[in-house]
């Protein structure tokens, strides 16, 4: 067995492990889940409780806004509803009695699914106005203050999932005869200066015909706390003779 790493200059050179001895697999950090945060609605932000590099658990308070407008919105729905509500019992009582004809009932029980259908809408759009974390994780960055009005669709903050980080690897498509996952490898990080146990993750769904190489993901056997996404180094496999 001897301890190899592959380069990407070798790689497209089209070298393989066998041709080449301390040749580096470099690979980079990356976060398993990460997102830019957004929101539908007009409104005043009123509340950042995470400040940039700060960590947070699943569910919670990342971005609240003053939704006074959407609140009076609700408010406003309900009431229509309230009225059609009624406007509809009384064409049923009054139908009852032949005093009213059937499409008068039908029309204002369309009346009142409307406007229920408003009420649902309006609190739907009330839920932006707190926006909880999905994952626990790390602000990555906000583009957004407090007092500051959201615009639909725009960015707000970026999160990330740094409690589960992977290691992403470029390695040749011919390792995949012994290759596998739960492969063992150690990964040295430019940023710290230490190699780290890990172990081949899962690996890409396809082979690049172009460079002949194909992404494999890793895991640290123990997370350690220096480490950052977007850190960067090699990795080193004991590749067979062959």
């Amino acid at each position: 067995m001897k301890c190899l790493i592959l380069s990407g200059a070798l790689l497209a050179s089209g070298l393989t492990a066998v041709h080449a001895e301390e040749v580096p697999v470099r690979g980079v950090i990356r976060p398993a889940s990460e997102a830019v945060l957004s929101t539908d609605i007009v409104a005043r932000v009123l509340q950042l409780p995470q400040r940039e590099g700060e960590s947070f658990a699943k569910g919670d308070l990342l971005i609240k806004f003053d939704c006074a407008v959407q609140a009076a919105e609700i408010d406003a729905a309900r009431s229509v509803l309230a009225a059609a509500r009624e406007v509809f019992r009384g064409n049923e009582e009054l139908a009852s009695h032949n005093a009213v004809g059937k499409s008068e009932v039908r029309a204002s029980r369309a009346r009142m699914d409307r406007a229920d259908a408003d009420v649902k809408a309006a609190e739907a759009r009330s839920r932006d106005c707190e926006i909880a974390a999905p994952f626990g994780g790390r602000v990555v960055e906000t583009m957004i203050h407090p007092h500051e009005t959201s615009r639909p669709g725009e960015p707000l903050m970026k999160i990330l999932d740094d409690t589960n980080l992977e290691i992403e690897l470029l390695v040749p498509s011919s390792w995949l005869v012994w290759l596998k996952t739960g492969t063992a490898f150690r990964f040295s990080v430019d940023e710290t200066g230490k190699a780290y146990s890990a172990s081949v993750s899962r690996m890409g769904g396809a082979v690049d015909p172009v460079s002949q190489t194909i992404k494999v993901f890793g895991i640290f056997k123990t997370k350690p706390q220096e480490i950052l996404s977007g850190m960067s180094g090699a990795a080193a496999f004991n590749v067979p003779n062959g």
